[in-house]
């Protein structure tokens, strides 16, 4: 909704022409190799273990949980 208030044109960009591609544009879907398949769970671990570290408190999570409610937005998407 947000993105209706702008007008714009959408344009295929062959993916030979692009300079950078998104990370899940060039994964491949098959042939994953057991290298593969450790990086994957180290980087699950890793983000894992940054989300279970991260500060927050039961006051935080509330004081969160009750600005979301009021966010406009939020309340919505709830």
């Amino acid at each position: 909704m947000r993105l209706m208030q702008f007008h714009y044109t959408i344009v295929h960009v062959p993916g030979k022409e692009l300079s950078t591609a998104d990370a899940l544009s060039r994964t491949p879907l098959t042939n994953i190799t057991p290298e593969d398949k450790k990086l994957q769970e180290d980087v699950y671990l890793y983000v894992n273990q940054v989300i279970e570290s991260l500060p927050l408190t039961d006051v935080r999570r509330e004081e969160i949980r009750k600005h979301q409610e009021e966010d406009e937005v939020c309340s919505q998407i709830k």
